[in-house]
């Protein structure tokens, strides 16, 4: 299940963001397919975003949320909550970025995987202050 590392790293839980990442790679996940993962939560955080705008918080979380997914409802609120457009435009310019360099430069894709899920968590932390 990609929903942990996802929330983990969109609410600045570096801690868990570490555990679940290390756990997606034992389970044979491959690090563009975590990147494209995680493009695709900030994506519909971008989506919640314009829902909230317009329909309100409970709208937007029923629109990026199934309902298997209701445990981490508080988790998508704050999310919601503290992502702006731009900061999600920079996570996905970031995302790109580190895809780009895993399938061009050579470096450990690991390594490169593991600084992006820093550079995101840490925005997060800074967005929650």
């Amino acid at each position: 299940d990609a929903l942990p590392i996802c929330c983990a790293v969109a609410t600045g839980d570096r801690e868990t963001a570490d555990k679940e990442y290390k756990l997606m790679l034992e389970n044979g996940e491959n690090p563009v397919s975590i990147i494209r993962i995680l493009s695709i939560y900030f994506n519909k955080l971008l989506i919640a975003n314009d829902v909230k705008k317009e329909q309100g918080l409970e709208a937007a979380i029923k629109k990026i949320m199934k309902p298997a997914q209701f445990r981490f409802k508080s988790s998508f609120s704050q999310q919601i909550q503290i992502w702006k457009k731009s900061h999600i435009f920079k996570v996905l310019n970031l995302l790109i970025e580190a895809e780009k360099q895993v399938k061009q430069t050579g470096f450990p894709a690991d390594l490169i995987l593991d600084r992006v899920i820093i550079q995101i968590s840490s925005v997060s932390r800074r967005l929650k202050m």
